[in-house]
């Protein structure tokens, strides 16, 4: 660093370094010392994510593992570090609620002829990815989902001659849907890696979505399961009553 001092990937192996040897007055935390993380290897960007969720800076950890999980949607340590962002613990990074549909959140919608449900992101990034189900604002789809609340009927862009059409469902923050994507679809996407499973609940949970909180509670004491209760069951598809039987909250 002496001869290289802007070279970030470096700082940030340097942080390691010191974590793993308990000098943590040696690792960056400042959102500006990280490294791009449409460059930085996932297990380092894991790292960086962690290094500033712990020094309380929550938004910036989050962006920063957002990004890291679209530039490496199919790297386990790139999911991780995702979740490790929104996980519900310390301070908790601010996650906008959207009663329309607009850039930045994340629809679910009902094909009326089919019955398929699809969810897209309609992303404020410069370099939306259609082929990942992002759409940007110049989007024909984006078009037509601007402004729709839950409940209102459009019509696909790419069915102008047969005229297909579509019912809003769900209108969620892209942060939340990437994390409950990357949450439930863990077991798929890399089955030989079970740290986080999905199991069916008991008989009185039966209708409920197969979930383990131990996923997001890992290292958590009972104590603090309470004291971030509200925050857990924010991030889980569930119902309140269940969330409650499996956290052990009355």
């Amino acid at each position: 660093l002496e001869i290289h001092s802007d070279d970030r990937v470096m700082r940030l192996r340097r942080s390691v370094a010191a974590r793993a040897v308990g000098r943590n007055e040696l690792a960056a935390t400042d959102p500006g010392s990280m490294p791009p993380a449409r460059e930085v290897l996932p297990t380092l960007g894991r790292v960086a994510v962690n290094l500033m969720r712990e020094a309380g800076r929550p938004n910036e950890a989050l962006s920063y593992a957002y990004e890291l999980l679209r530039r490496n949607p199919t790297d386990p340590d790139a999911h991780r570090a995702y979740l490790s962002g929104l996980g519900p613990f310390g301070p908790m990074p601010a996650v906008p609620d959207f009663e329309t549909a607009q850039l930045g959140c994340a629809v679910c919608y009902v094909e009326q002829d089919n019955g398929a449900e699809v969810w897209v992101i309609l992303e404020d990034a410069p370099d939306a990815d259609e082929s990942a189900r992002e759409h940007g604002p110049s989007s024909p789809l984006m078009k037509q989902l601007r402004g729709r609340r839950l409940g209102d009927k459009f019509q696909l862009p790419e069915g102008r001659v047969s005229r297909r059409s579509a019912v809003v469902k769900q209108i969620i923050s892209k942060y939340a849907h990437r994390y409950q994507d990357a949450l439930y679809g863990w077991a798929r996407r890399f089955p030989g890696l079970p740290e986080i499973e999905m199991i069916q609940g008991n008989a009185k949970a039966a209708n409920e979505v197969p979930y383990n909180l131990d996923a997001i509670t890992k290292d958590m004491s009972a104590a603090e399961v309470h004291e971030n209760a509200h925050r857990i069951y924010a991030l889980t598809p569930i119902s309140i009553h269940g969330y409650a039987e499996r956290a052990g909250v009355s």
